[in-house]
């Protein structure tokens, strides 16, 4: 089982690296949202939800066609390069606009001076900003810890975590409802964006697992991860590194529509089409 890892894990970074630009690109052109906005959706729509994953795997199991156990190394895999993509898409984006003509002649002489924009500077800066840092970090740190048997802090995460999360979940709620008059000014083509978008990805990822040979319950659960959105680690890195952007869209989007509409609607919709692709 474990021989046949290259394929999946392509298949996670394509659809990684893919789904924030499509998700860009759908938010600046489609809804004429700003550079900031849009680079913050494509931060959450290029992540994955954990909840989602795991949501699929028991729904599979419970159906009598358990997915493979190497998908969840694919969790990690497909969310944590989407939002690097996103945050360095938005770090050479906002470079650019700096370029661009402005009606203070002494503000575009500093930027002409600092050059012009570099996609690899764009990334090592987000490779080594606080958000990137932090996430990979706390990866790291735990594979460590489990790999070496440390249980010192064992207790600490696993009596404090949900406590934590719920805290900020909560925050990211008020500050959300604080602007959601924002959202309603683009409530309709975001709201049909974010139905669209984990039915279009799910189709994407349930043909790339076809495709790369998983079982009946692998191609449901890799469709479910690609139809996800992140809701707790991109809000976490966007506001780090975009602070301007409005929590409203994409959190309103990722937490309060597509995720319920994954729970109830896309695991069970991509569990059918797979076993009518089986057949």
């Amino acid at each position: 089982e474990y021989g046949s890892l290259a394929a999946p894990i392509a298949a996670a970074l394509f659809l990684g690296m893919t789904k924030p630009v499509i998700s860009y690109l759908a938010m600046r052109k489609g809804v004429a949202m700003s550079l900031s906005d849009a680079s913050a959706m494509a931060a959450h729509y290029g992540g994955i939800s954990a909840v989602t994953f795991f949501q699929a795997m028991r729904f599979t199991s419970a159906s009598g066609h358990p997915a493979e156990d190497y998908l969840n190394l694919v969790l990690h895999l497909m969310g944590l390069p989407g939002i690097i993509v996103a945050l360095t898409l938005y770090s050479f984006l906002l470079r650019a606009e700096q370029l661009e003509p402005s009606d203070s002649p002494e503000l575009d002489r500093v930027y002409a001076e600092s050059g012009r924009p570099s996609i690899l500077e764009a990334l090592r800066e987000v490779l080594f900003g606080r958000s990137i840092v932090l996430s990979v970090g706390g990866i790291f740190v735990g594979m460590v810890l489990a790999s070496s048997g440390h249980t010192d802090a064992t207790s600490f995460f696993s009596e404090f975590l949900d406590g934590f999360l719920v805290l900020f979940l909560l925050d990211l709620g008020i500050i959300s409802a604080s602007r959601f008059q924002d959202f309603l000014t683009l409530g309709p083509k975001l709201t049909a964006y974010a139905i669209l978008s984990p039915i279009l990805n799910g189709l994407a990822g349930l043909t790339l697992g076809h495709l790369i040979g998983l079982s009946q319950g692998g191609q449901c659960v890799f469709a479910s991860l690609a139809a996800s959105a992140s809701y707790i680690a991109a809000p976490a890195a966007v506001r780090s590194a975009i602070p301007e952007s409005n929590p409203a869209y994409a959190t309103t989007c990722a937490l309060a529509i597509t995720f319920p509409f994954n729970t109830i609607v896309g695991v069970p919709l991509f569990y059918a089409l797979a076993a009518a692709w089986n057949q």
